[in-house]
């Protein structure tokens, strides 16, 4: 076998370019890419597309006046041919989830909600930047109604998590009379609350 003994490698349609190739070997599962200037290095498989994808639903329901955070009844997608999450995924405790590791992430919370007489039920994403203290990044509210109705309310947020340590997420219900609840199934088929974590890119 030869050794290639230069790092400049010649553009075969246009023998006017030439890439530079690294001097070092990439880590584990990083790709080659270009700057356009035909200087190639190593860079994260992040860029390549979503590299974390987990799905987690409630499978119990929660609220009848209490307004509290999410801590139980917390799973990640098991239904009949669901797919394992996409990367490490989330890890959940007691309601706080986890992220694996760094980016920037979209949390999409999918709330079905009953509500009952005129309480205008509300879950909130909440996020903390300091493992102590939390502040809401998102909101899903059910409007007020005048009967028992149900209804479904999503929220989006967008969260730069810096260090998986420190920047962490939960949810909780806010507004919840004693006959409105956000709703949890075990074996749902689609029909109950559920959270979508998604990696789109770094940091």
């Amino acid at each position: 076998m030869s050794t290639i003994k230069t790092n400049k490698l010649a553009h075969t349609a246009n023998g006017a370019s030439e890439f530079t190739l690294p001097q070092t070997d990439g880590s584990a599962n990083q790709l080659l890419k270009t700057d356009g200037s035909g200087n190639l290095g190593f860079v994260a498989q992040s860029v390549a597309g979503i590299t974390e994808f987990d799905y987690w639903y409630m499978s119990s329901s929660t609220g009848g006046g209490v307004n509290a955070d999410i801590t139980s009844g917390l799973l990640r997608n098991n239904q009949a041919a669901a797919p394992s999450q996409i990367g490490t995924g989330m890890t959940e405790s007691s309601g706080i989830f986890t992220f694996p590791n760094t980016g920037k992430w979209l949390v999409i919370g999918n709330w079905w909600i009953e509500v009952n007489g005129s309480d205008a039920a509300i879950v909130d994403t909440r996020v903390t930047t300091n493992n102590s203290s939390y502040s809401n990044a998102a909101q899903a509210v059910s409007g007020i109604g005048t009967n028992l109705q149900a209804n479904q309310a999503g929220s989006f947020a967008f969260i730069d998590v810096t260090d998986t340590s420190q920047v962490k997420v939960k949810f909780r219900t806010i507004s919840m009379g004693s006959g409105s609840y956000v709703y949890g199934h075990a074996a749902s088929n689609g029909i109950t609350s559920s959270m979508i974590f998604m990696r789109l890119g770094d940091t």
